[in-house]
């Protein structure tokens, strides 16, 4: 028999300049993104992308936030990742147990001073995210008085899930518009209308 199962991005886009100024920094904080999980999997990869810096981006800390677990993310056996400027790193393969229709948070700190260019603007209801002070990647919530919400999704471009093999994606492709709401709202309706699985 053969696999029954291959890897499914079902969750993704594409990274670009983030910011009109020419050079914008952060340093000691924690961002993180909700992830919807459209169909079951057992184990995922992501992908963090520097493909508009000019500096290389050390990303400290991912974690995993999942059913109130957290999962730590590596690369190549190490917990900090460096990307060089136009480049991209996909993280060692996470084993976890998700079940579908449901959501998990990825979480990781830039410790250093980090030139935040790479990412892309998203409006839709599965796709804001928060930031806040410090290394918070292994905290269920970030206290309210020092976090900020934001539209930006900084650097995590993809999420991918080993899966069965009946389980697909669809590329929305096209300019700046394909980056905001219509791609939620294009998979709440495949949701409803029987289409996630």
């Amino acid at each position: 028999m053969g696999n029954t199962k291959h890897w499914v991005s079902f969750w993704g886009n594409a990274a670009s300049v983030t910011e009109n100024r020419p050079e914008r920094y952060a340093k000691d904080i924690t961002l993180r993104y909700p992830i919807y999980v459209p169909f079951t999997g057992e184990t995922i990869r992501l992908t963090f992308d520097n493909f508009c810096g000019t500096e290389p981006v050390t990303i400290s800390k991912v974690t995993v936030l999942y059913e109130n677990n957290f999962y730590p993310v590596f690369y190549n056996g190490e917990i900090n990742m460096s990307i060089q400027p136009g480049d991209k790193v996909v993280t060692d393969s996470l084993d976890i147990k998700l079940k579908e229709d449901t959501t998990l948070w990825v979480s990781f700190y830039l410790g250093d001073y980090t030139l935040m260019r790479s990412g892309v603007v998203t409006t839709g209801p599965l796709s804001s995210g928060a930031y806040a002070n410090g290394d918070q990647t292994d905290s269920l919530t970030f206290e309210p008085s020092q976090m900020r919400e934001t539209q930006t999704c900084y650097f995590l471009t993809n999420v991918s899930m080993y899966t069965d093999k009946e389980n697909r994606a669809i590329v929305c492709f096209g300019d700046s518009i394909t980056a905001q709401a219509w791609p939620d709202y294009l998979k709440l309706r495949c949701k409803n209308e029987g289409f996630g699985k």
